[in-house]
């Protein structure tokens, strides 16, 4: 027998709560969970109690009863056993049919019957299964048989029980309290309901903004753990990196001091100064990430010919390629008289990372360059493909991150595709890659040439070249620098032209030397004790306009530059000092001055 029922049950809760398998248990669950714990008990039940009242109807004649009773349990086993019907369209057969029970009970049988109470169980039930909604329309529904019960008192009398067990008075008292009774039950169930719902909405609610939390929790753990991971490799490389080129400058420098040979003093500076621009290089790599992660990335777009751009990219390219390797390039020259509206400077370093990181990974072979226009000339199109050792398809979309590497084999940090997918990105454009394991790869990008952006003064484009007697004219300079190393350095770039040159220690001393002398040019270290170089630029701007004044810093981002030209700078170098960079601006101020 508990087998039997345990089998009946699990039959019963699989056929009406089953849509409800890994749902949120909310106010429709418990309300479906009520509708089946009563159908479970509704059967076994409903059958024991129709044998006695089948009975009592067939003896006392009611057979309408007898065959609502009849309807109700065939109803109920239906119910129970079909497994089509959805559990709402159950709800409301059931409610109905237990209505018209509770309604044919009070009028067949009267005040001894079980009518009114099934009304009010139904009312009840309503509410609980269905809705608030449902519950207060059955208040209504027995609002409307109560009165036309009671209309029905007032006609001639039949032989229906109920209309010999009332008057209209005492049928008007019964149903007022009847429905007063009934209206504070559902009410007071319906509101409880409804709380029931609100706090399990809330509670559903706050369990996903918990649920959100904590998914973003656990993806900000799993970032924090990867960014550890990268940053922990990004500080081994680093210092692999600053280390390997410091110590050929160290080293060679220390045997360049005992060595006493031409031939082997060229050799050593050779390194020291390839090993030189290896750590610039690195550091300058560096700085670009630092601006992109900042957000202090600045473009600064001008016109260029065509031509000019194709040269600054193609010409030191051609000298970097190593013996091993052949640099080819493609441009239409149909296009190289035309002008472009591009950070020029961007889109070189773009290009060149991409053409320096397939001789880093092509060690046979060539590397070749095309450069092209879209069918509008738009967009002007660079490829770079080489015949390395290529990228497998898993690993390509990984390729643009920073600090991330292809192979281990070679030397770097892992920021030059990282750089390139940013600038490309600030910049509008789009970049890609075909790739094939062992078979190289193309790196391709493609940049819009005109943008309605607000262009800069292009500083870099104005630069003339006096003749070697103008260059040996012999300015006067004063260099306003406080380290000693940094001075004694540009004292070594400028004596060979001759110039006159003067020094000032700190802000303060080049004010006062300005206010004293005539200087051809003025060279200020931005960073100095004291007054430093930008307000002692505003204080000279206060007495004097005319002298051209060089900003020369450590700092490299572009608000450094944009600082400098505000505080009263006509020029900005950074350091360390490129020689040529130098001797264009000296001739260019020169000769501006002897205009």
């Amino acid at each position: 027998m508990k087998k039997l029922w345990r089998n009946y049950k699990l039959y019963v809760e699989k056929n009406y709560l089953s849509q409800y398998k890994g749902e949120p248990k909310d106010i429709k669950f418990w309300r479906s969970l009520i509708f089946t714990r009563f159908m479970l008990f509704a059967l076994p039940i409903g059958i024991l109690a129709y044998i006695p009242s089948l009975t009592m109807s067939i003896l006392t004649e009611l057979w309408i009863v007898a065959i609502i009773d009849t309807l109700v349990i065939l109803l109920i086993i239906l119910l129970v056993l079909c497994t089509k019907l959805s559990i709402k369209v159950r709800k409301v057969i059931l409610s109905v049919c237990f209505y018209l029970l509770s309604a044919v009970l009070l009028v067949f049988i009267g005040s001894i019957g079980p009518g009114l109470l099934y009304l009010l169980a139904t009312s009840i039930f309503m509410t609980l299964i269905i809705s608030s909604k449902a519950g207060y329309l059955s208040i209504i529904a027995n609002l409307i048989v109560y009165a036309l019960l009671a209309l029905g008192l007032l006609v001639p009398e039949t032989d229906i029980q109920f209309f010999n067990n009332y008057t209209f008075g005492s049928w008007i008292a019964v149903g007022a309290n009847f429905l007063l009774i009934n209206t504070v039950v559902v009410v007071s169930i319906s509101t409880l309901t409804n709380g029931l719902q609100m706090t399990i909405l809330n509670e559903k609610k706050l369990q996903n903004e918990l649920l959100d939390e904590s998914k973003k929790l656990a993806e900000a753990k799993e970032k924090a753990i990867q960014s550890d991971k990268l940053k922990s490799a990004f500080l081994a490389n680093m210092s692999h990196e600053i280390r390997t080129p410091l110590n050929s400058i160290v080293g060679f420098s220390n045997i360049l001091l005992k060595q006493k040979e031409p031939e082997k003093q060229k050799h050593f500076l050779d390194i020291i100064n390839q090993s030189s621009e290896q750590l610039i290089s690195l550091i300058n790599d560096i700085i670009d990430l630092s601006k992109i992660e900042s957000g202090a990335l600045q473009l600064n777009y001008q016109k260029v010919k065509t031509i000019h751009l194709v040269n600054s990219i193609v010409h030191p390219m051609s000298k970097l390629c190593p013996n091993y390797l052949k640099f080819s390039y493609f441009f239409d020259t149909s296009h190289q008289n035309g002008e472009l509206i591009i950070d020029s400077q961007k889109v070189i370093q773009i290009v060149t990372n991409l053409i320096t990181n397939a001789y880093k990974y092509t060690k046979a072979g060539t590397v070749s360059l095309t450069i092209s226009f879209s069918d509008d000339n738009n967009n002007i199109l660079f490829k770079v493909k080489d015949t390395g050792i290529g990228i497998e398809k898993e690993k390509q979309h990984l390729i643009f991150n920073r600090f991330y590497q292809e192979t281990n084999i070679t030397t770097g940090v892992g920021l030059g595709l990282a750089i390139c997918n940013s600038l490309v990105n600030a910049m509008h454009g789009k970049i890609g890659l075909e790739s094939e394991s062992g078979r190289g790869s193309t790196f391709w990008v493609s940049l819009p040439t005109k943008l309605d952006v607000e262009l800069r003064p292009a500083e870099a484009t104005n630069k003339t070249k006096l003749s070697e007697n103008a260059s040996k004219s012999g300015l006067k300079i004063l260099v306003a620098e406080d380290d000693e190393n940094n001075f004694a350095l540009i004292h070594e770039l400028l004596i060979e032209g001759e110039h006159h040159i003067s020094r000032a220690k700190n802000g303060h001393e080049a004010l006062a030397l300005c206010q004293k002398n005539e200087f051809d040019i003025v060279i200020m270290d931005v960073k100095m004790p004291g007054l430093d170089g930008l307000a002692a630029t505003r204080k000279i701007r206060e007495s004097n306009n005319s002298v051209p004044i060089i900003a020369l810093t450590a700092y490299s981002f572009d608000s450094d530059e944009e600082r400098a030209l505000k505080a009263g700078c006509n020029a900005y170098l950074s350091k360390p000092v490129d020689p040529e960079k130098l001797q264009n601006l000296l001739n260019k101020f020169s000769q501006i001055s002897s205009i």
